[in-house]
């Protein structure tokens, strides 16, 4: 242990790493069912995550590892590919865990941090909707014995719907009453394992009642005791390059914004979380769980949540839940093959139940319907055509959302208050500070190619009916930036003016602005000497120039 950990945070750690490993265990194996790998493979997922992170990771709350996102963009994946199965489908699905981690690494050595603030919360509740309705499509085969094809789409419901006379009754007793179980014993605290519990009470009554004669089909035996290393088939890039480049890319950007979402917003550590060293932590826990044919992970918000609630005190929670999963495999893999495939389904279906957010949908809807819209066509986007076209047709109408609100930004007039010295917005109480010989302006926004127009539009609708105007007065404190054709647009503008005995003055610009403004008004043989502090020395050198 390091050397300044106290041994008083045994305890704690401890306990919450058990909490963590009694959720993580079912979940990961649930997920593993999905994909079509082996259970080891979820567990292994699981338990690399926890251990990478400990090394890497930037927060000593935040538990990384199997995330029902990246497993149904994984799923989708194998299934627009048409079906890969066997040793085929781990190599795809390593190769493609790999190429992830180099993406992310990539993305720590170029600082892209900031990446995770274009995923904006409605896409981001969308997605997460979306995926929640078709990861409960995708289990309804195992949770019935209806033979579903197209379960990664909304497709597969109306299979269902169709096929309902082929329910085989004994799986879904034994789904229903699983999920039933899981769901009471949630009601009574989120904190209780009722994940464990439940593989615990299936694995009672499978060896009790014997319930492989009634045709149930039960979970794959753990045949590898321990994880051993095996570099994946990199040959399989010439075939399916396309699919996984993007499918990399797209568990790269939805992984990665989950996970700091998840960093930011519910560890306790928040204040010094590190974006930026996130992408080498997670990098590094997907190229060892790939390597050890596992599959990407993320940052899970439920298991977040146990880990902090339970008491841990520092990131060695995450070693002894790892050490607790991997006591389990060498010591209990035989038990695993006693659990049926519908009790992974019920664990799967009610973490959809956690994953879909009715209430964050609504609040989005009363703070912005466009926001609201865009949130609910990701959602259908992903249930529909497929979670990668989902997410692409969220985020371009995302772009074009930022583009219609950066092109028309607000604006408004400003009168000057002798008594504070400053400029404030017109309103009905202070209209009797308006002067006809001045107008100041403010443009709450930068000044760029695709608004310039608009800045000039405005401006001169609202000077056109003042006859007297001898100067334009204009905040520049919101221009944080200016292109070259905002600023030839501004020239144009002032040179304009100054033809029209107007002269255009600007206050408080940041020195950016000034520095290329001014070059320009240079160039143009034009007065540069237009920028002021505030608008009251503004207004004063206009009253000097009056009055000459």
């Amino acid at each position: 242990m390091k050397p300044n950990y106290k041994i008083s945070d045994v305890k704690y750690d401890l306990k919450s790493g058990l909490a963590v490993a009694a959720l993580s265990l079912p979940i990961a194996v649930a997920y593993s069912e999905m994909m079509g790998l082996p259970p080891e493979s979820g567990i292994f997922t699981a338990v690399f995550s926890l251990i990478c992170y400990f090394i890497l990771g930037s927060s000593k709350d935040l538990i990384i590892g199997p995330d029902s996102a990246t497993v149904a963009l994984i799923a989708a994946s194998i299934f627009a590919v048409g079906g890969l199965s066997g040793e085929l489908n781990s190599q795809f699905i390593a190769v493609t865990t790999i190429v992830s981690a180099l993406i992310l690494f990539t993305g720590g050595f170029l600082r892209l941090g900031f990446i995770s603030n274009f995923i904006s919360k409605p896409i981001l509740v969308g997605f997460l909707n979306g995926v929640a309705i078709i990861l409960v499509i995708g289990q309804l085969k195992k949770l019935t014995g209806v033979e579903i094809v197209n379960s990664n789409s909304i497709i597969g419901l109306f299979e269902f719907l169709g096929n309902l006379s082929s329910i085989h009754y004994p799986t879904l007793i034994t789904g229903a009453a699983a999920l039933l179980i899981i769901q009471l014993l949630g009601l009574k605290s989120r904190r209780f394992p009722s994940q464990l519990l439940i593989i615990l009470i299936a694995i009672i009554c499978a060896s009790v009642f014997n319930l492989n004669e009634f045709g149930i089909i039960f979970t794959p035996e753990i045949k590898s005791g321990i994880p051993m290393p095996v570099i994946p088939d990199f040959s399989l890039l010439a075939e399916y390059y396309d699919d996984i480049i993007i499918d990399a890319s797209a568990i790269v950007l939805i992984s990665y914004a989950n996970t700091v979402l998840v960093g930011k917003s519910i560890a306790r550590d928040r204040q010094t979380y590190d974006p930026d060293k996130e992408f080498f932590a997670m990098g590094f826990v997907n190229i060892v769980c790939g390597i050890f044919k596992g599959f990407p992970a993320s940052g899970s918000s439920s298991r977040t949540l146990v880990n902090i609630n339970s008491g841990a005190k520092t990131k060695f929670s995450m070693a002894f839940g790892a050490i607790s999963m991997i006591l389990v495999v060498l010591f209990f893999s035989k038990e695993f093959s006693l659990i049926p495939a519908a009790v992974f389904a019920a664990i799967i279906i009610d973490a959809s139940f956690g994953i879909f957010k009715i209430k964050e949908l609504k609040n989005i809807r009363d703070f912005s319907i466009t926001e609201f819209r865009i949130s609910v066509t990701c959602m259908i986007g992903v249930i529909a055509i497929g979670v990668l076209d989902g997410i692409l047709i969220a985020l371009v109408l995302s772009l074009l959302n930022i583009i219609r609100i950066s092109s028309q930004p607000k604006e408004f007039e400003l009168v000057y208050n002798p008594v504070s010295g400053s400029a404030e917005p017109l309103g009905t109480i202070n209209e009797n500070l308006i002067r006809n010989e001045i107008f100041i302006y403010r443009f709450e926004a930068s000044i760029l190619f695709f608004n310039s127009d608009f800045f000039r539009k405005k401006l001169t609708e609202r000077i056109s009916g003042k006859n007297d105007l001898k100067l334009i007065a204009i905040d520049a404190n919101p221009v944080n930036y200016i292109d070259v054709t905002g600023a030839n647009n501004l020239v144009e503008i002032i040179s304009e003016m100054n033809k029209k005995d107007i002269r255009v003055f600007f206050f408080e610009a940041d020195q950016r602005f000034e520095k290329k403004i001014s070059e320009m008004l240079v160039r143009n043989k034009l007065d540069s000497g237009i920028f002021f502090t505030d608008i009251k020395s503004a207004l004063e050198k206009s009253d000097r120039h009056n009055r000459d």
